[in-house]
């Protein structure tokens, strides 16, 4: 996948949660909100609203940084959809080798120094693994959040299975 191929799955996904968020706002009565989302030209028939680069007026100023902040969220989403697809498809084209960091490179290595696969696999036994798992205190979220976002993660994973009829997107969405 060629980094314009990613940036198109991104930009169709963050079209996609920005949709559903623009419309979940207006059915929430917050029109005044959803006129001021950012990327409202990724927005499907949406022409950027003038208002939206205005300073916001201070009775949605709040409002609108929430939107912006859960926008930014969709946006990480969308972009980690990408780079786990663009993964996917290079692990099917035998690519994963030009990943630093990646098993196959390391293995590829290892052959490539010489080593038998008979000799790699006697000594995996004996490798010792250990994630290093860092946070920082501004990405601690709420199992609930947490929760919500893995469920709009599939959501978006779901509206790209070709198996779904335009019926079942539209339930989707």
């Amino acid at each position: 996948m060629t980094r314009s191929a990613d940036w198109t799955r991104v930009e169709e996904g963050l079209r996609l949660f920005m949709d559903v968020f623009a419309d979940v706002l207006a059915d929430a009565g917050e029109d005044a909100v959803a006129a001021r989302l950012p990327w409202q030209e990724l927005q499907s028939g949406t022409e950027p609203d003038p208002a939206s680069s205005a300073p916001w007026p201070e009775e949605v100023a709040e409002r609108c940084v929430q939107s912006h902040s859960i926008a930014f969220k969709l946006l990480t989403l969308a972009e980690e959809n990408a780079l786990a697809q663009a993964r996917r498809t290079a692990e099917e084209a035998g690519r994963l080798a030009r990943e630093s960091g990646s098993w196959d490179q390391q293995l590829e290595r290892l052959t490539a120094s010489g080593l038998s696969g008979e000799t790699i696999a006697a000594a995996l036994p004996s490798v010792r693994v250990e994630p290093v798992l860092t946070a920082h205190p501004t990405e601690a979220k709420r199992a609930s959040v947490l929760q919500h976002h893995r469920t709009l993660y599939r959501l978006l994973v779901d509206t790209e299975n070709s198996m779904w009829t335009a019926a079942e997107r539209a339930a989707i969405r």
